[in-house]
């Protein structure tokens, strides 16, 4: 009897050791590898297969699963980082809404369902300041953000809202692709519980209203104007002898719709798919500035995760911001022609007279401030990239 208890009491011992064993071993292991997340299958999405104006807007990045031999902290398909975010406009028509459900998808694609994100639109996290303000507090983990609401934050991200600084599409490119591209995307965490994952472009701000066509800078002059809520944009709007005011995204259409503002500033795209057109009958392509968004993420709650996941959410966020930059340069010559059959008159960027509104601004002395608060080293380095 005695020699059956010990046999017992060995046997029991050896199997406490080896399941100890599998459990250290466990631990240890990358949570997802290549062989592991082969049996992963892609969800239907809303935008598979979705055609705007010709446009395909399917994910335009197909991922494999490329996790293998990376620790993505014990995330698992089975038991993945689940994770929150949000874009302020309608879903399946805004580009930046759009990207954003690039980005969910790219990431839970790439990661073979180790990584799932839900995403929010419609304003359902309130309008792009209240979705950084949820991103800084932990309610959202990723949002989508116009630099002139970050610049509320840092004010060196109202650079890039710099008036007739990018002189095209290859000149913004050539930022995306740029260290300076880099050194924004480490600025905001400086400043608050956020990170930027890099920027992307959506189409270049033009000018619509309801009281005269716009050619050169003297034809908006008086014209109540909404501006996005940034000190940049207040300036420069009275520098073309406008009356800026700055309001939430969510209000334009009440407020154009019942004439409390003239004007509004926005890309073709976005002035035709949120309906501004309705209410504005004068559109004009001043391409005044570059419309530069970024993705950003809870500083908290990225620092949380493995060097690997990291990584992987950082390289996917640029690809998609990058693609979807392409994606809007195409939608802004479609909205553009789009805009003609509402409007009275759509004037096109080849018959705006730009230099008279580059001289207003440098008469009201904008680019001065603009030198003093970001300096003329760095505002030298992004027009070089132009060349």
């Amino acid at each position: 009897m005695k020699k059956m208890k010990s046999s017992l009491c060995i046997i029991l011992s050896l199997i406490m050791l080896l399941s100890l064993a599998a459990c250290g071993q466990q631990s240890s292991t990358p949570a997802a590898s290549k062989g592991e997340s082969s049996t992963y299958t892609k969800p239907q999405r809303s935008f598979d297969g979705l055609i705007l104006e010709g446009i395909d807007m399917s994910l335009p990045i197909d991922y494999k699963v490329e996790t293998e031999g990376l620790d993505l902290g014990g995330y698992t398909p089975e038991k993945p980082l689940k994770l929150k975010a949000a874009s302020y406009s309608k879903k399946d028509s805004d580009m930046q809404t759009l990207a954003t459900q690039w980005l969910g998808a790219a990431l839970e694609d790439i990661s073979g369902g180790a990584i799932q994100v839900d995403v929010y639109t419609d304003k359902q996290m309130g309008a792009d300041k209240e979705i950084l303000d949820n991103v800084t507090t932990g309610v959202l983990d990723i949002g989508m953000n116009n630099c002139a609401i970050m610049y509320n934050v840092e004010p060196m991200y109202g650079l890039v809202d710099m008036e007739y600084l990018f002189k095209g599409w290859d000149h913004v490119y050539a930022f995306l692709n740029s260290d300076l591209n880099e050194e924004y995307s480490n600025l905001l965490q400086e400043k608050c519980n956020a990170i930027c994952l890099g920027l992307g472009c959506n189409g270049f701000r033009c000018y619509s209203n309801n009281k005269n066509a716009v050619y050169k800078v003297s034809d908006c002059k008086g014209h109540l104007v909404r501006v996005m809520e940034s000190e940049m944009f207040l300036k420069a709007f009275s520098a073309f002898g406008c009356n800026p005011i700055t309001m939430p995204g969510s209000e334009v259409s009440s407020a154009l719709q019942q004439k409390t503002i003239d004007g509004q500033d926005n890309s073709p795209m976005i002035t035709y798919t949120a309906g501004y057109y309705e209410y504005q009958p004068y559109f004009s392509e001043i391409e005044h500035t570059a419309q530069i968004y970024g993705f950003t993420f809870t500083k908290d709650k990225f620092e949380s995760l493995t060097p690997d996941m990291q990584n992987l959410i950082r390289r996917v966020a640029k690809e998609i911001l990058v693609a979807a930059t392409k994606k809007a340069q195409e939608r802004q010559g479609v909205y553009l022609e789009k805009l003609k059959e509402p409007c009275k008159t759509v004037v096109p960027a080849s018959e705006i007279d730009k230099e008279s509104f580059i001289k207003a601004l440098e008469d009201a002395g904008y680019y001065d401030y603009c030198k003093g608060l970001f300096g003329e080293e760095l505002i030298n380095k992004i027009e070089d990239l132009a060349k």
